[in-house]
């Protein structure tokens, strides 16, 4: 008994070891102090960073901070140091008057590992190559679990105007980096956390705003802000020789989610909201997107692969050029994306510069798969592009969609397919490229479509409720974009799923409504004791062939236009309850 005391008391002095807390304060402080108290606290947060070993906790009182900060110092699992502000303290590091002319870093952390970051404010640091908060190692030796939690990162600049373009590597920016240079699996940059920080109005030239980069494996991006930067919001990267080994090259196992990214724009080039570009195995969910150049582009720039990327329950509406743009776009390289996942998003009014692009624009992708999507266009009415000389694989699918143009005329839209074709009616292309099968066009009926006030969600009466593909297979605890069940009866067609599923919502009884002749040859006849607000009919592919507003209760069709076939029969009543029913016309 006395030995095993003696050991736990020997664990407990060596956990308590660890766990130091030392203070800095820009006002009263002194780096020949000892740090340990907020009597005798340091002057600057270097001393700190050079000081601090495993468990130690940096505390950070209020003021204005200008400095580089270099973190090569470690923590260990479960011990990590961590640098935060004092209480609700405001703290600033500031890069005023700290710029050289071959770059600058305000937080640089060097084959360090176990660190935290929380609750600090970067800014106004204004040079060529400069950057607000970097990761980075050696090509031997790997770094893991970094978290960075509520840092605000702004006024990062390479030049103070947004609209001045580089013309050397050195005229770029990079508020939030994360470049992985290790050579081997065990080298590269493991387990790194950004969640919860704002990221804007900072001036990058051609880089990016928060970026994974190279031989970095395991990050998730969630919950932050990153508006009103110059170039790209978020970016994950490969291909770019950041590791020497080409097959560690990727930025990879990640997740971006829950992120808000607006107003992120270069004068001169397509800068997306979210961008993968050489990443591999990379979930994108329940962002919201928009006034971007791109809501979002799977690409591949450099000569190898972007793979394996899920897009799903995302919102992207009102960026410039197009909703999403998949695939690499270069001809002098063999760039081009495999086996991307495009499901369950809402688009809406994207391309608004009317430059002929869509919702979507395909490139050189292969095996990718675009189902259970609403894509709502703007008044050009093109809802599908596919760019000219850049042909995808035929292996492409495209398939349980719902497509909308603001004049809901299907005969009258734009659809731009390899070669060149052009189709302008909805039913031709399906029929022509044997593409979107189980897709319609119609109206998704969503709450509102006022772009200032736009809300995706469903109302009961829209054909997008349990639409969707029911073999789409959801990962464990999947949401929808409000945080809602993601498949309620039957998975639903869009980011966001009806609370109140087509088809079984309480209260509605079969009785009430009867139809006949089943099947039928020219006339069909529908009683209903309930109010009907609208009737609908589908083809099997379907394409809205019949619609007809405020009939009576009794009503009669006449389907003798219709070729034999299985149709989908709608009834939208006037107590929001619908219901579907097949019938089959000889």
């Amino acid at each position: 008994m006395k030995k095993t005391f003696l050991l736990i008391l020997f664990i407990l002095k060596s956990t308590l070891i660890f766990a130091v807390n030392y203070y800095v304060d820009k006002v009263k402080g002194n780096d020949a102090n000892n740090g340990l108290t907020l009597s005798t606290p340091w002057k600057t947060i270097q001393k700190a960073a050079l000081t601090a070993q495993a468990g130690s906790t940096i505390f950070i009182k209020a003021g204005t901070y200008n400095e580089n900060i270099i973190v090569t110092n470690s923590g260990t699992a479960g011990n990590p140091i961590v640098f935060r502000n004092f209480n609700t303290d405001l703290v600033y590091i500031d890069g005023t008057g700290t710029s050289k002319a071959d770059g600058t870093a305000l937080i640089k952390v060097y084959d360090a590992s176990y660190l935290e970051f929380r609750n600090l404010i970067l800014q106004n640091l204004l040079c060529p190559n400069a950057t607000g908060f970097i990761v980075l190692n050696s090509p031997s030796i790997g770094i893991t679990d970094i978290k960075v939690v509520n840092l605000t990162i702004h006024d990062i600049k390479w030049t103070p105007l947004s609209t001045t373009q580089p013309t050397s590597s050195l005229e770029n920016a990079h508020p939030f980096v994360v470049n992985g240079s290790g050579t081997t699996q065990e080298t590269a940059i493991t387990n790194i956390t950004v969640e919860e920080c704002k990221i804007y109005n900072n001036v990058t030239g051609y880089s990016e705003s928060l970026t994974h980069n190279g031989n970095v494996d395991g990050f998730s991006v969630i919950n932050n802000s990153v508006r009103d930067n110059s170039n790209i919001g978020i970016d994950v990267a490969g291909n770019y020789g950041q590791s020497a080994v080409p097959s560690l090259d990727h930025a990879r196992n990640g997740i971006i989610k829950n992120n808000k990214i607006y107003n992120n724009i270069n004068p001169n080039s397509s800068s997306a909201g979210i961008y993968i570009d050489g990443g591999w195995n990379i979930t994108v969910e329940k962002n919201e997107s928009f006034n971007n150049s791109l809501g979002i582009e799977i690409g591949c720039e450099k000569n190898g692969t972007t793979e394996n990327i899920v897009v799903k329950n995302n919102i992207f509406y009102n960026n410039l050029n197009c909703g999403i743009y998949l695939g690499g776009y270069n001809l002098n390289t063999t760039g081009q994306v495999k086996n991307a996942t495009i499901r369950n998003n809402s688009f809406f009014q994207n391309d608004t510069n009317n430059g002929g692009n869509g919702e979507i624009q395909i490139t050189k992708a292969t095996n990718c798969k675009i189902e259970n999507n609403i894509f709502y266009a703007t008044n050009q009415k093109i809802i599908l592009s596919y760019a000219k000389g850049l042909n995808p694989n035929p292996s492409n699918t495209f398939d349980y969609n719902c497509w909308f143009t603001p004049n809901n005329d299907s005969n009258d839209l734009k659809i731009v397919v390899p070669p060149n074709t052009i189709y302008t009616n909805f039913f031709s292309y399906v029929s022509a490229t044997k593409q979107d099968v189980h897709s319609f066009y119609s109206s998704p009926n969503i709450a509102n479509n006022i772009l200032t006030s736009l809300n995706m969600s469903l109302n009961s009466k829209s054909p997008c409720i349990n639409s969707g593909n029911k073999s789409t297979a959801i990962s464990p605890n999947e949401t929808d974009f409000l945080g809602s069940n993601r498949i309620l009866g039957s998975i639903d067609i869009g980011a966001i799923e009806s609370q109140i599923p087509l088809g079984i919502a309480p209260f509605y009884n079969e009785n009430e409504t009867q139809l006949f002749p089943n099947p039928v040859s020219d006339f069909f006849h529908i009683e209903s004791k309930k109010g009907i607000q609208n009737i609908r009919v589908y083809s099997e592919m379907g394409v809205l062939v019949l619609n007809i507003d405020h009939p009576l209760t009794i009503e009669t069709l006449d389907v003798s236009n219709l070729s034999s076939g299985v149709y989908i029969l709608k009834v939208n009543y006037e107590d929001e309850i619908s219901s579907n029913h097949k019938i089959i016309k000889n």
